[in-house]
């Protein structure tokens, strides 16, 4: 009498048996079956090891017009701390830190009087019922309704080590302009595509600069060379050493420059007397244009050149990172106008 265990053994010999008869197939059939459930989950299973559904923490990056005052900033900031206290209630909402005058880019902190950052942190997962994109979206809805505000970007950090936004695109090139022209063509193709959100890009504007444009055939009438002109103007604004005293065991040193507010005068920039080959003292305004610019607040290089990087999030159940890559890879000749690596 077979009885029902013996039933179930029976199939289980039989294959172990054919599989010692014909090892060589056997060790083949099962490399082919590893290497399509791999295929099988890259292609169809979505796997995160920090899914953003156990996020704990967001952050809001704030820009408002760049001749905003930090006074100004920290002003229309309140109107968001309003909003974040009407909108998530205790239970939902732990705390959360505002930060005026700065912003976070990829690495650092920077200043920026139109500019300010709020650190949410929520409630455990365990504790509320909706998930962090839920509360993120439930407060993007309010805090569209504001005005004043040139944008207002959200980022869920569902922890883990540090691994950026879903979208990066890094635009490398040399010549501004077209590295420029890119970076802003692939920032509005990005806002047509469903699903992405929150676009962003670290080619941020700094504080105004004062460029000194040289007329090089006048230098040259004049006797002068960059290097002359560029150690006057950095003599007067950083200053020298000119002499040192001695207090204790410390050698103290008296640096020499331009008074504070002179720094500030655009006149007294132009009126610096620079020392040609033979002792005559020229004027900066007889060889230089002064050009107000604005100025960056980083510059960031690959490969030894000039970079622009990208970023944005993505919708949940949207899209994919990839998608977007490829789509926008696709949609632009980076030949003839410029390199974009994904």
């Amino acid at each position: 009498k077979v009885t029902g265990v013996q039933t179930c053994a029976l199939p289980i010999l039989r294959a172990i048996t054919f599989s010692l008869k014909h090892g060589y197939l056997s060790v083949l059939f099962s490399f082919l079956i590893f290497i399509g459930s791999i295929i099988y989950a890259a292609q169809y299973m979505k796997f995160s090891i920090f899914p953003a559904d156990m996020a704990e923490a967001a952050t809001m990056t704030i820009e408002l017009p760049k001749e905003s005052s930090i006074e100004y900033t920290a002003a229309k900031v309140r109107e968001i701390e309003t909003v974040i206290n009407n909108t998530l209630s205790k239970d939902n909402l732990d705390a959360f830190v505002t930060y005026n005058g700065m912003t976070f880019d990829r690495f650092s902190y920077l200043e920026s009087d139109y500019k300010a950052f709020i650190a949410l942190y929520f409630t455990p997962v365990s504790d509320r019922k909706n998930t962090a994109d839920d509360l993120v979206e439930k407060l993007r809805k309010e805090t569209d309704k504001l005005s004043g505000f040139k944008q207002i970007l959200y980022q869920v950090d569902s922890g883990g080590p540090p691994v950026g936004k879903a979208i990066n695109i890094r635009v490398v090139g040399s010549d501004n302009a077209k590295r420029k022209a890119l970076s802003d063509a692939i920032v509005q193709y990005l806002k047509t595509i469903e699903g992405v959100k929150d676009i962003d890009r670290d080619d941020k504007v700094g504080k105004p600069e004062l460029y000194i444009k040289l007329d090089y055939d006048k230098l040259s009438r004049l006797g002068l060379n960059v290097n002359a002109v560029n150690h006057s103007v950095r003599l007067a604004y950083r200053g020298i050493v000119a002499t040192t005293v001695r207090i204790g065991e410390d050698d103290v040193g008296f640096r020499v420059r331009l008074d504070e507010k002179k720094q500030r005068d655009k006149k007294t920039l132009e009126n610096i007397l620079i020392p040609n080959e033979m002792g005559r003292l020229i004027r900066l305004k007889d060889i230089a244009t002064m050009e107000k610019r604005d100025g960056s607040q980083n510059f960031y290089h690959y490969d030894h050149e000039r970079s622009t990087t990208i970023y944005g999030d993505i919708a949940k159940g949207t899209t994919t990172p990839k998608v977007v890559s490829e789509q926008v890879l696709n949609r632009f000749d980076t030949q003839k106008i410029g390199r974009a690596h994904v």
